[in-house]
């Protein structure tokens, strides 16, 4: 196998790979939450959820996401099919 300048391996530790992934998507956060802020919430219709069905609310949001997202894994081996290279 021959190297470049331009490609080599490099391996991350977790706490390197979350501590990237974070870094990443803050920008993109912060440029949600400020357009939001300062540009649709006056139009923009809150809800006011406390106590108990703030939590239930939330870990529904959660499981959703979460749900979605490893889906979103799964269709690259739907589409394509079990790739070779890691069998």
């Amino acid at each position: 196998m021959t190297t470049s300048a331009f490609s080599r391996e490099r391996t991350f530790s977790k706490f390197q790979a979350m501590t990237y992934g974070i870094l990443c998507a803050c920008p993109f956060l912060m440029l949600v939450g400020f357009s939001y802020r300062f540009f649709l919430s006056s139009h923009a219709n809150q809800m006011v959820l406390g106590g108990p069905t703030f939590y239930l609310s939330f870990i529904a949001i959660i499981a959703v996401s979460v749900t979605l997202h490893e889906l979103l894994h799964g269709l690259p081996v739907i589409f394509a099919g079990p790739m070779s290279i890691f069998i």
